[in-house]
């Protein structure tokens, strides 16, 4: 669904950049160069202008009576400048002189001429083939009309009208234009296309991404579900082997034997207990050390019905450990639970377990202590030959821990090791 709507982004862009390069290309591109030519052709007006006005310079105001050689040099400046004519204003307007004969004796006035232009300003404007003038004159060519004022001192003295025949620049522009919005077009068109072909590809890695991550999902559900029916299959073999121990255990009498079997039970538990832990999550990389050991000691002390008075207390906190490392401490807390189950206590009512699991910065602490009996005054771990406490003793070494067991008010069992 995010690939779609990132191959959808991608064409709602490349439409809009087609739209903005036409758009600037009408809006900016077209309207920058007509103020172009219209600032050049007002300046080169202006220049005329001041050529003409030179033959004013003697005159306070202009009137019918023009200089001696004016209208041969306005003559010549139509021809040279390519203008369509020249009109000269008095001051109140009318027209005294043009290059057209129609034109003389016509009156202006329109508001821009007393406003502007008799106040000193310059007026140009772009009039384009059949639309009209300032002056409401309909062209028959594309012009800028400008208005250059002829000024005496500070004084309004006359002014000039001045049409430029800008048809050969326009047509020009107008090629230009064609050409650049061409050339934008296909620039547009080009990116479109390489869009269009990207997203075409992309679209079908992203398909076969897709394709593949759900192969891989389905492999890894498979997985999952034969993983899951392991350890089920594991779980009840154990229980399998701890129920017929049992049984074992209640159809004999020799307490040694009983012992033995308890021991075996518990052990069994021991892994038991992980497995059932395993299948509740979905994840079998690790799980939480306090419910493992939680329900491992409930097992633990259920197997010795015989000493019912036991106060268990635990005090564990919780992270996350390997299967790996948690099936020896699970083996360790069976065997000293079972020690301390069999030969610590001698059937008082006030008979007491201590379990602590902390951690701190990767170190982990374990201690079970018991309030009973004690251990015998000349005993020594190195020297012990029984067969749960060398067990006790590989499992640290494989933990890469430290084992130690000593006499405080009962016996006190502590495994130290770093995760």
């Amino acid at each position: 669904m995010k690939n779609r709507s990132f191959i959808r982004l991608i064409t709602i862009t490349s439409l809009i950049a087609v739209i903005s390069l036409s758009s600037f290309s009408i809006f900016f591109l077209s309207p920058s160069f007509t103020k172009l030519i219209i600032k050049e052709t007002e300046f080169e007006a202006i220049k005329v202008g001041q050529h003409l006005s030179v033959s004013f310079s003697e005159i306070e105001k202009v009137g019918r009576e023009l200089p001696d050689g004016f209208v041969y040099i306005a003559s010549r400046a139509v021809n040279d400048f390519g203008l369509v004519k020249i009109n000269v204003f008095a001051p109140d307007g009318e027209v005294v002189y043009s290059t057209l004969d129609e034109d003389i004796g016509k009156i202006n006035k329109n508001a821009y001429f007393y406003d502007i232009v008799a106040k000193g300003q310059v007026i140009a404007k772009l009039v384009h083939k059949n639309t009209k003038s300032l002056n409401n004159q309909v062209m028959k060519v594309d012009v800028v009309e400008t208005y250059v004022p002829i000024m005496h001192g500070a004084d309004f003295a006359g002014a000039f009208e001045i049409y430029f025949d800008i048809t050969d620049t326009i047509n020009e522009l107008n090629v230009l234009l064609f050409k650049s919005n061409f050339l934008l077009l296909l620039i547009a068109a080009g990116l479109m296309l390489i869009v269009l072909v990207t997203s075409h590809i992309a679209r079908r890695s992203f398909i076969q991404q897709e394709i593949a991550d759900k192969k891989i999902k389905q492999q890894l559900l498979e997985k999952e579900i034969i993983l899951k029916e392991v350890h089920h299959r594991i779980k009840n073999n154990f229980a399998s082997i701890g129920g017929l121990l049992f049984l074992q255990v209640q159809s004999i009498s020799n307490p040694e034997a009983i012992s033995a079997l308890q021991d075996a039970i518990g052990r069994i538990n021991s892994m038991q207990v992980l497995y059932e832990k395993l299948l509740l999550t979905d994840n079998y990389v690790v799980t939480s050390i306090k419910l493992y050991l939680d329900n491992l000691i409930d097992e633990i002390i259920s197997i010795f019905p015989e000493n019912p008075n036991v106060t268990v207390e635990k005090q564990i906190v919780d992270f996350q450990l390997e299967p790996k490392r948690l099936i020896p401490i699970g083996i360790i807390v069976n065997e000293l639970l079972t020690n301390i189950m069999k030969y610590a206590f001698t059937g008082g009512d006030s008979d007491l377990i201590q379990i602590t699991l902390k951690e701190s910065q990767g170190n982990v602490t374990l201690v079970i202590q018991d309030n009973g009996n004690g251990l015998p005054e000349d005993f020594d771990l190195d020297t012990q030959k029984g067969f749960g406490l060398m067990l006790v003793k590989m499992l640290s070494e494989q933990l890469t821990g430290n084992f130690s067991i000593e006499n405080n008010n009962g016996t006190k069992s502590t495994l130290e090791f770093s995760i």
